[in-house]
């Protein structure tokens, strides 16, 4: 978010700052040191936006904006005065204070001036970038290197954590685990390590984001019983790792890590049938292991089912 400077002369009437261009749309300041709309003993400053000179299918229409003004003093800039504002714009429209400082404060004792005798404001915008990923409370994320070489069978555990009712780990096969089909796919399952919910069926849910576009997310759900805490159910299959290793199929994020997300919830809560569940590019993964994919739940081996030491 690049930031512009300009100078103000306390006698002049309406003062427009040189035009800022971002990406996406156009801004600039105006300042009335004299006051705006019959305030005449405060100064008024807004910010003013507009559409790129032959863009204006750029504009981000329905996007927040984020925006800042900031007058500096001069003698101490814990002193400076910031206003941020968070907004909805669209072409022309203006945001600002009409009662931003009172004029009979802007003085060279008081700060406000520069060696010139001026004012000097601040301003910057930028377009708010959402999360397409918003992590909810109920789920677990895990973050590991894709670009790392991994033998079949290497596992790494998550930290254990409580989310809502049940305690639970991932366990994770970056290196896969070698299915019929001769491919060897990343495999993560669940650890259920203590519940405050007594119920015996649970809901599993994981989900691997893809960074390149939020819909082609592979999502996976069970309904399962757990005889005991301990045990462990998951997916040998969630996706091949050729697949990862292409960066431009989006399965990495910036940083080079794949992101696995994962919860368990009680099978009774309300929602849509899970073996009806199924990601953005109908990519499937149920409990019945009816999918495009087939992908299936299982559980990790007679072994991780056993009881954690």
């Amino acid at each position: 978010m690049s930031t512009m400077e300009f100078q103000v002369a306390l006698e002049d009437t309406t003062v427009y700052s040189p035009v800022m261009a971002t990406d996406s749309f156009n801004y600039h300041m105006l300042v009335y040191p004299s006051g705006n709309c019959g305030e005449t003993k405060y100064l008024s400053a807004y910010t003013h936006f507009t559409e790129k000179k032959g863009s204006p299918a750029d504009f981000p229409l329905g996007t927040s904006v984020a925006f800042v003004v900031e007058l500096v003093n001069h003698d101490d800039a814990n002193k400076s005065i910031v206003h941020g504002y968070t907004r909805m714009v669209y072409p022309g429209f203006s945001w600002g204070r009409t009662q931003f400082i009172k004029r009979s404060e802007l003085t060279k004792e008081n700060g406000w001036l520069d060696q010139e005798g001026k004012l000097v404001f601040r301003a910057r915008a930028n377009v708010v970038e959402e999360d397409p990923h918003p992590l909810k409370p109920e789920w677990h994320e895990v973050r590991f290197d894709g670009r790392q070489e991994y033998d079949p069978g290497d596992e790494f555990k998550s930290p254990p954590t409580w989310k809502g009712n049940y305690k639970f780990q991932l366990a994770v096969f970056p290196g896969g685990i070698e299915c019929e089909d001769g491919q060897q796919h990343l495999a993560v399952y669940i650890h259920l390590l203590d519940a405050r919910d007594k119920r015996d069926e649970v809901r599993l849910r994981m989900k691997l984001l893809n960074h390149k576009d939020g819909k082609n997310a592979i999502a996976w759900t069970s309904i399962h019983t757990f005889n005991d805490m301990g045990q462990s159910w998951g997916c040998p299959a969630l996706i091949p790792l050729t697949e990862i290793m292409s960066e431009a199929l989006g399965w990495l994020n910036a940083s080079g890590e794949i992101v696995l997300r994962a919860a368990v919830l009680p099978a009774s809560v309300e929602g849509p049938n899970p073996r009806e569940i199924q990601s953005g590019n109908g990519r499937l993964a149920t409990s019945n292991g009816s999918s495009r994919r087939d992908v299936e739940d299982a559980p990790e081996s007679p072994s991780k089912r056993a009881k954690l030491e």
